[in-house]
């Protein structure tokens, strides 16, 4: 103990630190407790606001990441397999756990099929540089979706796709004739 400011009152200490007077640790610990409720609930409300799938808000990590599809992830891990390179007994299970999913659940059953697949989403989704018919509008995040999980007809897709339903409300024939482009490289 050590004397105040003021002479009078013996210094506290708790588990928060060393105060003057009990008052300034009641009112340290309310400040906190306030502090921490209104921190916590702004920063949910921030993350909630940014981060959210349904409406293709996925955060700032992923502004300029590429979305890969399991059949690409499939061939990425296939060839991490057969390389000659050790992994270690975890990161082996971990990469063969991983390939035998992706494996499983691919749409395009060859290397060739979804390097296909992919370049007719490319030249169908992305602007025409020589002044042709534009492509669709359609978001790299939304075709990888649905080319995961083997939604390939306009109706599902809008239904299970928010964003696939607000974009294509009465243009469902636009997207039914890309994802018609698609089937041609499923397996």
């Amino acid at each position: 103990e050590r004397a105040s400011a003021g002479g009078s009152e013996k210094a506290q200490m708790s588990d928060s630190g060393l105060y003057q007077t009990k008052q300034e640790e009641k009112n340290y610990d309310a400040s906190r407790r306030l502090h921490s409720q209104s921190s916590s609930s702004h920063f949910m409300d921030q993350k909630s606001m940014e981060v959210d799938a349904s409406q293709l808000n996925l955060g700032k990590d992923f502004d300029d990441a590429h979305c890969l599809w399991n059949a690409e992830v499939a061939v990425i891990l296939d060839t991490l397999l057969k390389k000659k390179e050790k992994l270690s007994d975890r990161n082996k299970d971990l990469v063969k756990t991983t390939f035998d999913y992706v494996n499983k659940f691919k749409y395009f059953p060859t290397k060739e099929m979804a390097k296909k697949a992919r370049e007719y989403v490319e030249k169908n989704t992305k602007p025409d540089k020589e002044g042709g018919k534009p492509g669709i509008d359609i978001e790299e995040f939304e075709v990888a979706v649905m080319a995961s999980t083997g939604i390939f007809q306009a109706e599902e897709a809008r239904e299970l796709l928010p964003t696939v339903k607000e974009k294509f409300e009465g243009r469902e024939d636009e997207l039914e004739d890309f994802l018609s482009g698609l089937t041609e490289y499923v397996g």
